[in-house]
């Protein structure tokens, strides 16, 4: 249980990571980012 704190804490924290570049990529036009 103890572990199981830790893996999730890793877990959200990749998933927040790859949410902020995903938003940051669909956030800015195709055609502006060149």
């Amino acid at each position: 249980r103890r572990n199981s704190t830790l893996v999730t804490k890793k877990m959200t924290d990749e998933i927040v990571h790859r949410l902020e570049n995903y938003f940051k990529q669909i956030a800015v036009p195709q055609s502006e980012r060149d």
